[in-house]
């Protein structure tokens, strides 16, 4: 399995190890696999196999401790599973795909800290954040399914929503991460609930289409006129194209093809 992850500016190959996070317990720091595939810039490559049970991948500078990024692998692996190939998709200019730091860098420093450390892995230890990155996942699928639902077009990549219901999304999480710790009452505002309320209001509103969403990629037929018929009001005699075939030349242009051909009128 590849995975492709990001550190901080100025970090170097030979510096770079990785984690993996095993039924809630860290494992050994391994250098197998790892590349830069360009060396302008500080992502890694690293190309391993999970072992059983992985449940994270924490890829870090060993020089460092503040400059690591997880490779998101729970995430993939409830989209892909276990033993699926990644299939590369073209990046969308109106769809993102969206994390957990989307949603937790809409919170304090302190809120964010304390939501780690009681809703993070499933020991409770934090990273690799097990628990919010299934909610995240959850509500990424949620969204799909009312934009789905609704007709719109949906991404090719099952971890993008469309950018302009990103805002609703983290309303979401946010509101389900903090009813999901009794001890986060304080933090239940009511602003935070309404925006839950609103958020989901408007997914209805797109599922009974009354909220258009934009499509992955931007339409490719122009909206300016580009009929292939005669630079003339078309009469009622004359034949007007199928609209399949109204873009491109035809040799058929009847609205009617199977009706029986024109005749001269007999005098």
């Amino acid at each position: 399995m590849i995975f492709t992850v990001p550190l901080q500016s100025g970090t170097v190959l030979a510096n770079v190890g990785y984690q993996w996070i095993v039924d809630g317990v860290e494992g050994p720091t391994l250098t197998d696999g790892i590349t830069q595939p360009s060396p302008d810039f500080a992502m890694f490559r690293i190309d391993c196999e999970p072992p059983s049970h992985a449940e994270e991948i924490i890829v870090f500078d060993v020089t460092d401790d503040s400059n690591w990024n997880p490779g998101q692998y729970l995430i993939n692996k409830l989209r892909i599973g276990d033993t699926s190939p990644v299939i590369p998709v073209i990046p969308s200019d109106t769809w993102e795909i969206f994390t957990t730091e989307d949603v937790l860098n809409q919170f304090t420093i302190a809120e964010a800290g304390a939501i780690r450390s009681l809703q993070g892995s499933g020991s409770g230890s934090g990273l690799p954040f097990a628990n919010i990155d299934a909610k995240v996942a959850r509500i990424i699928d949620e969204v799909r399914g009312y934009v789905a639902s609704g007709g719109y077009e949906l991404d090719d990549d099952p971890r993008t929503i469309p950018i302009s219901l990103f805002e609703d999304a983290i309303s979401i999480a946010r509101w389900r991460l903090l009813i999901a710790v009794p001890s986060f009452k304080q933090l239940q505002t009511e602003e935070r609930r309404q925006a839950f309320e609103d958020a989901l209001k408007k997914l209805l509103l797109i599922a009974q289409q009354k909220f258009a969403v934009l499509p992955p990629q931007p339409p490719t037929i122009s909206r300016a006129g580009c009929w292939n018929s005669e630079n003339k009001l078309i009469m009622r005699t004359h034949p007007i194209p199928t609209p399949a075939t109204q873009w491109t030349p035809q040799t058929d242009t009847y609205a009617n093809p199977d009706a029986p051909e024109d005749r001269e009128p007999s005098s």
